[in-house]
């Protein structure tokens, strides 16, 4: 799936059980060759706050991001409709926290 960047900002994420968890806020992406792929979307304020204050890093560890895997976006369109329910999503998060020194990357200036 191809998509701009400024077409996922602010879309409205819903889990498969039809929960709203928040709206993209950001990306991360990882560079394969000559492009950047998304390898997660940042829902919610938290995510938010960490585009925009990025100098103010300590904020993170108080109210993290919430960390969607992109393999689990079954689509886009007028919102992003994840594969999973609400449950299975959180399941999904309380398996990744528990991962030891993984990180987000900081977010970076825009031009």
């Amino acid at each position: 799936m191809r998509i701009e960047y400024h077409r996922l900002i602010g879309k409205r994420v819903v889990t498969r059980d039809g929960e709203a968890i928040g709206r993209v806020a950001d990306l991360v992406a990882e560079p394969r060759g000559e492009r950047l792929f998304v390898t997660a979307l940042l829902v919610g304020p938290s995510a938010l706050i960490r585009r925009i204050a990025s100098k103010r890093l300590w904020l993170f560890s108080l109210a993290p991001p919430r960390v969607v895997p992109w393999e689990l976006v079954q689509r886009v369109d007028d919102r992003v409709q994840l594969s999973v329910t609400a449950a299975e999503l959180d399941q999904q998060a309380r398996t990744e926290a528990e991962r030891p020194n993984e990180r987000l990357p900081l977010a970076e200036s825009r031009r």
